[in-house]
C-alpha cells in the first residue's frame, strides 16, 4: 500500500451519512475475525465482526432496527480493493481515508456512540445463477470512527433531524472472474431479491483475481 491521505470529515457529514447512531458497548463474544477467500495465491482478506449491546438508539431509521444487541461489520470495500491491487496484482496505491475528530474520545466503559448504516455483502455463482451469503447487515458509516458517550446530547440533537440516506441498502456483491458482462443477470437478481427496498445502491468486486 502506498501512502495514505486523510481527508476531514466534519459532524455534519457525519451525521448525513449515518442513518443509524446507538450508543452502545461491546458485549461477548465482542471481535471476531472473519477471512475471505481469494483466488489462488492470493492473500484470503480478512475483517473483523463486532457485538456490541445497544444502551439507547439515537436515530433508528424504522422500527425493526431498534434492536437491544448487534453484530457491526469491519467489511469495507476499498480496504479490499486495496487488498487485491497489492497481493494480486502488485500495484501499490495511496487511499484517500475520511479522518473525524471526536468531540469527546470514547473513555473506559461510559459507552460509545455508533455511526451506522445498512450494508450486506453477498456472493454471486455463475455456475448456480444465485445470489446468496448474505452477511452482515450493519457497517459503520465511515470506518473507525465513534464517539464517546458524553458527547450524547450533542449527537441526540442532531440525529433529530432527517437523514439523507435513511432508507438506502447499499450492496457489496462478490463475484468469482467478475466481468461487466454479468451486471445485467445480477441486477435482475437484486430487483429480484430486493425489490421491496425504497433505495439499493450495489456494486461488484472480484473474489477470484488471477495473481499476476
Amino acid at each position: 500500500m502506498g501512502r495514505i491521505h486523510f481527508e476531514r470529515v466534519s459532524l455534519d457529514e457525519l451525521m448525513s451519512l449515518s442513518p443509524l447512531v446507538a450508543v452502545a458497548d461491546v458485549t461477548p463474544p465482542g471481535l471476531e475475525t472473519v477471512s475471505l477467500p481469494l483466488g489462488e495465491g492470493v492473500e484470503p482478506y480478512s475483517y473483523t465482526l463486532t457485538h456490541w449491546a445497544v444502551k439507547e438508539w439515537l436515530r433508528p431509521a424504522r422500527r425493526a432496527w431498534q434492536a437491544e444487541r448487534i453484530v457491526v461489520s469491519g467489511f469495507d470495500t476499498e480496504h479490499l480493493s486495496l487488498h487485491v491491487a497489492f497481493h494480486a496484482y502488485g500495484i501499490h496505491r495511496s487511499p484517500v481515508w475520511p479522518s473525524y475528530t471526536p468531540l469527546h474520545p470514547p473513555v473506559g466503559d461510559q459507552g460509545v456512540i455508533l455511526f451506522l448504516r445498512r450494508g450486506a455483502f453477498l456472493r454471486y455463482d455463475p455456475e448456480q445463477d444465485v445470489l446468496d451469503g448474505r452477511i452482515d447487515t450493519l457497517v459503520p458509516a465511515l470506518m473507525s470512527v465513534a464517539e464517546g458517550a458524553a458527547a450524547r446530547d450533542t449527537i441526540a440533537a442532531l440525529a433529530a433531524q432527517p437523514c439523507p440516506s435513511a432508507d438506502r441498502l447499499e450492496l457489496v456483491i462478490g463475484a468469482p472472474g467478475y466481468d461487466e458482462t454479468m451486471d445485467a443477470r445480477i441486477g435482475e437478481l437484486v430487483s429480484a431479491h430486493f425489490g421491496h427496498e425504497r433505495s439499493i445502491a450495489w456494486r461488484m468486486v472480484d473474489t477470484l483475481p488471477q495473481r499476476r
